[in-house]
C-alpha cells in the first residue's frame, strides 16, 4: 500500500504541475502540453517526491488518498496565488528573471539545483525518519 500511494503522489504532482502549467500558458495549439510537461516537470516530481513520502514514510498511518490529493490541491492553490500575485509584478520579474537565467545558463546550475533539490529532500526525510526511530528507542 505504501508504494501505492507513493507512486499516486508522483503522478499527482506531475498532473497537477501540468495542468497548472497549461492552465497559466498562453499557447492554444497542440504542443502546449509537451511544453508545459517540459517547463515543470520537476516540479511536480519535487512535490510528488515530498509529499509521497510525507504520506508514507514512519511509523504513523498511511495517508489516504483523497488526503494526497488534498495536499496536492493546497500546493496547487499556493502556486495559483503566487503566480496570481506575481502577475502585478510582471516588469520587475521578467527583468529579475532574465538575470537569474543569464547567471544559472553561464553557471549551468538550473537542472543541478532541481536535481539536489530532489535528492536533498529524500535524504531529509531518510535522517528525520531516522531520527525518529532512534528517539523512540530512548
Amino acid at each position: 500500500m505504501k508504494i501505492a500511494i507513493f507512486v499516486l503522489n508522483l503522478l499527482l504532482g506531475l498532473v497537477f504541475s501540468t495542468a497548472f502549467a497549461l492552465a497559466v500558458s498562453r499557447q492554444a495549439e497542440g504542443s502546449a502540453l509537451v511544453a508545459a510537461v517540459l517547463r515543470t516537470w520537476w516540479a511536480g516530481l519535487t512535490v510528488g517526491v515530498t509529499i509521497g513520502l510525507a504520506a508514507t514514510v514512519g511509523s504513523r498511518p498511511i495517508l489516504g488518498p483523497v488526503r494526497c490529493i488534498l495536499a496536492h490541491g493546497i500546493v496547487l492553490a499556493i502556486s495559483a496565488a503566487g503566480a496570481f500575485i506575481g502577475s502585478f509584478f510582471n516588469q520587475e520579474l521578467q527583468q529579475g528573471q532574465q538575470i537569474l537565467s543569464s547567471l544559472l545558463a553561464r553557471h549551468n546550475i538550473a537542472i543541478g539545483s532541481g536535481i539536489g533539490a530532489v535528492l536533498g529532500t529524500v535524504i531529509e526525510f531518510i535522517h528525520i525518519y531516522d531520527m525518529r526511530k532512534k528517539d523512540r528507542r530512548k
